[in-house]
């Protein structure tokens, strides 16, 4: 029997490609306030998102209960979203990197620079 999650994310902040920001937002509220539930009920450890910029992260935050405690984001040394880093940084969110070494789309595995760092 599982007693607890460690961590439960939403993975992304809207459908895809949808341009409705006000359907948006109450739909990542509607989610959130069930991950608040599990939260407050001790069934999730943390609570957080994937993928979210601070566009969409400003107004969550607002909105909730229970803030973000996780933000995982794309980060490489091609992509360093520096904006919503810094701003998860100035509200506590903690930031954690997926795929640090790029999706492949950046081509960091085969910058000549990082190739001959990872030779050493």
């Amino acid at each position: 029997m599982l007693g607890y999650v460690d961590l439960l994310l939403m993975h992304w902040p809207g459908p895809w490609g949808s341009t409705d920001e006000a359907l948006n937002r109450k739909m990542r509220l509607a989610a959130w306030e069930v991950f608040e539930e599990y939260y407050t009920c001790g069934k999730v450890r943390a609570i957080g998102v994937s993928n979210f910029l601070k566009r969409h992260l400003e107004p969550l935050m607002q909105d909730a209960k229970v803030k973000p405690m996780v933000n995982q984001l794309e980060i490489s040394p091609y992509l360093t979203q520096t904006e919503i880093v810094d701003y998860c940084q100035q509200n506590n969110v903690v930031v954690q990197a997926w795929s640090p070494l790029g999706s492949g789309a950046t081509g960091v595995l085969t910058d000549p620079l990082i190739k001959s760092l990872s030779e050493k």
